[in-house]
């Protein structure tokens, strides 16, 4: 079962990877599809060569400027791919110092608590103490020597 999903997996990837490869647009020139004729003729020999370096400037002309996109698109990534860096940096940094000053705060409290405790405990030790004291007074004990 394992086997078989892993060979259909493989072969849709095969045929994703293939129609990406055909999907490749190709430029066509027009102008391209026309040949010429052999001859001995200066001129037309001379027509046909200055015409093929006009078209190699105009291809010429097309590559640098494809190249200059290229060029003003790879820094603008860059540009953005650091400034992504910079911020999620931003966050670590502001998310670190979130967590530290909530721990900082609860180690505070924690603190706090226990030397209010300790108050409260020595506070209400003594008010028992002395309630104690005041219900043993009152207290008579049964004597069963009497009875």
């Amino acid at each position: 079962m394992i086997v078989n999903s892993i060979i259909l997996i493989l072969i849709v990837l095969m045929i994703l990877f293939s129609c990406k490869k055909k999907a490749i647009s190709y430029e066509n020139f027009k102008s391209c599809s026309k040949s010429f004729k052999a001859t001995c003729n200066k001129k037309t020999i001379y027509e046909e060569i200055s015409r093929l370096e006009d078209k190699i400037d105009k291809l010429q002309y097309i590559i640098k400027s494809k190249g200059v996109d290229n060029i003003k698109l790879n820094k603008l990534n860059n540009w953005f791919e650091k400034q992504q860096k910079k911020d999620s940096q931003f966050k670590k940094r502001s998310q670190k110092n979130v967590d530290d000053s909530i721990k900082q705060f609860a180690q505070e409290t924690e603190k706090r608590m226990s030397i209010d405790k300790k108050k409260g405990d020595k506070k209400h030790k003594k008010e028992f103490s002395k309630e104690k004291r005041k219900l043993n007074k009152l207290y008579k004990p049964l004597n069963l020597k009497k009875l």
